[in-house]
């Protein structure tokens, strides 16, 4: 998981690996994409706005690599805007702020169930 509020990321790191999913946290873009090259995760929720790199220059990164082609993105973003799915074209997109059902639902729905 990449974003940059500390809340936000132990409180749905904690809820993912209550369901069995192995998570790891980035707290900027920069070290996002680092973590996703050493680590190769199945699925990246990735916040758009966040400092320095923000979440679509990693989205594009993540793109670029083909290394990391097959890593699905879930997007996370509190800017309700109809476009960003198209526009942008993730996996699946969750809208600030989002409950324990969708955020689960939402990483099931592109990796399916966690393996225990």
């Amino acid at each position: 998981m990449v974003d940059d509020d500390p809340v936000h990321r132990d409180v749905v790191s904690e809820i993912l690996r209550g369901e069995g999913y192995s998570v790891e946290l980035a707290a900027s873009g920069e070290a996002g994409l680092a973590a996703a090259r050493a680590v190769r995760p199945d699925v990246i929720l990735l916040d758009l706005f966040m400092p320095g790199m923000d979440g679509i220059s990693v989205l594009d990164e993540l793109r670029r690599d083909a290394g990391l082609s097959g890593v699905r993105v879930v997007v996370t973003t509190g800017m309700r805007a109809p476009q960003v799915r198209r526009l942008l074209r993730p996996d699946a997109v969750l809208f600030k702020p989002f409950g324990l059902e969708e955020l689960v639902s939402a990483v099931a729905g592109v990796v399916g169930p966690a393996r225990t």
